[in-house]
């Protein structure tokens, strides 16, 4: 009994397992890949970005990110955020820009390409 214990504990660990987490040497985050190097802190399907600190990379889905807020009480009553941007310079400045929420389009049927889209209604 005891051989077989060893044999199939043996076995176990030798499966060929892969990790659906990944941390770097740098700290850097991996999710749903098998590299070993990220660009971002956080990177999904992919070694993300040298530029974003979050990315997501999508292959067949509707959503790249999704979010929706029920409620919440960190905010004034009765206002719920789905996404919040906020881009903000350490000091005031004659130069440059801040964006809060930026998006692009392109590649699809024309006249329906929104890089950021409101609906009051949902």
């Amino acid at each position: 009994m005891k051989n077989q214990f060893l044999f199939l504990f043996s076995f176990v660990l030798s499966l060929n397992t892969s990790a659906q987490l990944t941390v770097d040497v740098n700290g850097n985050i991996g999710i749903g890949d098998t590299i070993t190097s990220y660009n971002s802190q956080l990177s999904v399907n992919g070694a993300g970005l040298n530029y974003a600190t979050v990315y997501v990379h999508t292959g067949n889905r509707d959503y790249g990110i999704y979010s929706e807020n029920i409620a919440t009480n960190n905010i004034p009553a009765s206002t719920h955020v789905g996404v919040f941007g906020k881009a903000t310079k350490n000091y005031a400045s004659n130069t440059g820009c801040s964006i809060g929420v930026y998006g692009t389009a392109s590649n699809s049927t024309n006249g329906l390409n929104y890089g950021v889209l409101f609906n009051r209604n949902g």
